[in-house]
């Protein structure tokens, strides 16, 4: 065996030691188009650490707590990873979270090993659930109604009645075939048949057009899960990473090659950062505190997709105290394609040179935290494939030992994106 194979051998060897679970189709949608897809998404699931008995409960010990997205009151399937969705499956409730663990009892029993992995299927974002305002008299909601109580969407969706007090307004739009002054989203402009849209307090189209009450469901969950992740925060305001770490966005215009050197953000009129389709940036962040910090970068894009954009695959690595690091998580932004939708909220249209523009807010999230933590959770594809190319107040629960809590923090960095139209 030469040298060559030897290190290949290490190498495979110290990689499924470290991540015993990695697979090609689990890692990206790189390859998709060879097994006939255009997307894959990434499969979210857990490991059992173990399985146990406590007063006369069977529980499991999962591996992945509050700071992976595993929260106090949802739902996991247990099943053979691989194994497609069954009526059989064991469902388990989580009932305390730690940082990395969460224990979770057993309430529809069936066949369980260790080697099984634990899928969500009903998350609970107590007050960060869309609160969806709908005419529950007509008729055409009856299977959206339906959709919303099972306990796969139960959780992230709430039905309201009062006015002042929702995050969505579901209306059916009548077929018509002239749009006059007052219709409502006049954009969609001529209809042939009605069609159900979600909108904003504010009259903005939040999600696509369609009479798919599934589709929909679908979306408002993607668009429940898109909100919590980007209000996900530590409200222990004691630990030992609060206010202490700092994400500053750079920026080089477009077309720069990479000897380019980097500069600090255009600010626009808002305060925000500025940029504009085609532009690159980068994020550089700073440890304050006096510990060694694990560093992990999501971006929250204006087409609802999350993708983490920091660390690679395999690049995780600690940052030490009073250290920053060099320009990571570098990427060129776009818009989708047309055809996607735009969740982000989008300003009026204005001219500039003669062109049309439009401007669209995006975040960049750091995470920080004193140990590894996986965030596949939060992570999901856009409302519509980019051809181009998720209650807060249980975050941390106080019956656990505080002194074995590992300190971890948030940091938003939004920034508008400009394009012409």
């Amino acid at each position: 065996m030469d040298n060559f194979d030897v290190l290949i051998n290490d190498a495979i060897a110290f990689t499924q030691y470290c991540y015993p679970t990695q697979h090609p189709i689990f890692e990206s949608a790189q390859n998709a188009l060879i097994f006939g897809a255009a997307w894959l998404e990434t499969p979210r699931f857990l490991d059992i650490r173990s399985i146990y008995n406590a007063g006369g409960r069977k529980m499991v010990e999962m591996d992945g707590g509050f700071a992976s997205g595993v929260f106090r009151g949802s739902i996991w399937a247990v099943r053979p990873v691989g194994a497609l969705p069954r009526d059989s499956d064991v469902l388990i409730k989580v009932e305390e979270t730690l940082p990395s663990i969460s224990h979770a009892v057993v309430t529809c029993p069936g066949n369980i090993k260790v080697e099984f992995g634990c899928f969500e299927v009903s998350h609970s974002y107590g007050d960060a659930a869309l609160n969806i305002l709908l005419d529950d008299q007509d008729p055409r909601f009856g299977e959206f109604l339906l959709l919303v109580h099972d306990h796969n969407v139960s959780g992230a969706l709430k039905i309201v009645q009062e006015v002042l007090s929702w995050d969505v307004r579901l209306v059916f739009i009548e077929k018509r075939s002239t749009v006059a002054e007052g219709d409502m989203v006049p954009q969609l402009g001529v209809l042939g048949e009605s069609t159900c849209v979600a909108l904003s307090p504010d009259g903005r189209l939040l999600l696509p057009p369609t009479t798919d009450f599934p589709a929909l469901c679908e979306y408002l969950r993607k668009l429940a899960r898109y909100k919590f992740g980007v209000g996900l925060r530590n409200l222990d305001k004691h630990n030992n990473l609060c206010g202490k770490l700092s994400l500053e966005l750079k920026w080089r215009e477009s077309g720069s090659s990479r000897y380019v050197p980097w500069k600090p953000a255009p600010m626009g009129e808002d305060g925000f950062p500025l940029f504009h389709s085609g532009d690159q940036i980068a994020c550089v962040i700073r440890n304050n505190s006096d510990v060694k910090v694990w560093l992990y970068v999501l971006e929250f894009a204006e087409d609802g997709s999350v993708m983490q954009r920091y660390p690679g695959r395999g690049g995780e690595e600690q940052l030490a105290p009073g250290s920053s690091t060099k320009e990571v998580a570098q990427m060129q932004l776009g818009i989708s394609s047309q055809k996607a939708f735009q969740l982000a909220e989008c300003e009026a249209v204005k001219e500039k040179e003669g062109n049309c523009q439009q401007q669209v807010t995006e975040v960049m999230k750091l995470f920080a935290s004193t140990e590894r933590i996986d965030l596949s959770l939060l992570l999901q594809t856009p409302f519509v494939y980019r051809e181009s190319c998720c209650g807060l107040s249980s975050l941390l629960h106080k019956e656990v030992d505080e002194d074995n809590i590992p300190a971890w923090e948030t940091v938003n960095a939004p920034f508008v994106l400009e394009f012409g139209t």
